[in-house]
């Protein structure tokens, strides 16, 4: 979204990125917008990392690979892993291959 309205004008990314909102976001966005000013996107995307990232992100995802299985193929296998891994910046090259060989 960033990107995206990058050069648009405060107020205005505010209201495209608003548009984009569905489901638990978008109720949260209705109820939180009647009770407080949102003046600008970087204001919004604050918001919005406060309320919907988990507290600790990286120790969830460490949770994750902790349990994690291949179930389905390899093509699904590699993109979850991808995405589990993209949440811990820390990790070594040694931690990815010990969990690839377990799965």
């Amino acid at each position: 979204m960033d990107a995206y309205v990058s050069s648009s004008e405060p107020d205005e990314a505010c209201r495209i990125a608003c548009s984009y909102l569905d489901g638990e976001a978008f109720t949260w966005w209705q109820s939180y917008s009647a009770a407080t000013s949102v003046p600008d996107w970087d204001t919004l995307r604050t918001c919005l990392i406060r309320r919907f990232n988990p507290l600790n992100k990286v120790h969830a995802a460490r949770n994750k690979l902790h349990s994690w299985r291949q179930l389905k193929d390899v093509g699904s296998f590699s993109k979850t892993f991808l995405r589990i891994v993209m949440d811990i910046p820390d990790i070594t090259e040694s931690e990815k291959s010990i969990v690839t060989a377990m799965g």
